[in-house]
C-alpha cells in the first residue's frame, strides 16, 4: 500500500494545483504552479506507486470472470518510483506541467510531489494546514486520500 511520507517544514508555496488531467491508457499530465517559481525556476520531482489492478484487457477479464476472481486487485509488491520532473518555469509565472508515459493501462496510481531530488521533502499541497489545526474546522487543500488516479 501506498507510505505517506513524513510531514518536513515546507519551503516551496503552493499556489494552484496539482490538476491531473490528459489520462490515456498509459499515460498522464501534472500541472501545478509554484508561488516562488515566479521569482526563479523551480523543479517539484514526482513519484508514483502503482496501488490497484485491473484486467490488461477482454481476454484477461473474461479469464478472472471464469475462475471468479476479482475485477480489481491490489498491487503487493509496488514501491514509489521516480516518474518526472515539473518545471515550474519564471517564463511561465511558476507554472508547469509534466507528461508520465508507459503506464500501465487499467491501473490506479498514488503520486506525490517532492521539492528534492532525493525525494525526501515534500511539496506542501495542505498550505492553510497549520490555520486549520482547531478541532471541527477540516484542512484545506489536498489530503494524501486524494493524491491517486
Amino acid at each position: 500500500m501506498a507510505q505517506i511520507s513524513p510531514s518536513v517544514p515546507q519551503t516551496k508555496t503552493l499556489l494552484l494545483g496539482p490538476f491531473v488531467g490528459d489520462i490515456t491508457r498509459s499515460s498522464v499530465k501534472i500541472w501545478l504552479n509554484i508561488q516562488e517559481a515566479a521569482a526563479e525556476d523551480q523543479n517539484i520531482y514526482v513519484t508514483l506507486e502503482a496501488v490497484k489492478q485491473g484486467p490488461r484487457n477482454e481476454a484477461e477479464r473474461l479469464k478472472r470472470d471464469e475462475k471468479k476472481e476479482p475485477p480489481i486487485t491490489n498491487v503487493t509488491e509496488s514501491q514509489a518510483e521516480p516518474a518526472g520532473v515539473i518545471r515550474c518555469l519564471k517564463s511561465d509565472l511558476g507554472t508547469g506541467v509534466v507528461t508520465i508515459c508507459d503506464l500501465n493501462a487499467n491501473t490506479q496510481y498514488f503520486y506525490q510531489l517532492w521539492q528534492d531530488e532525493a525525494h525526501t521533502i515534500t511539496l506542501n499541497l495542505n498550505p492553510s494546514l497549520s490555520d486549520n489545526d482547531q478541532e471541527g474546522i477540516p484542512p484545506k487543500g489536498l489530503q494524501p486520500k486524494d493524491l491517486f488516479f
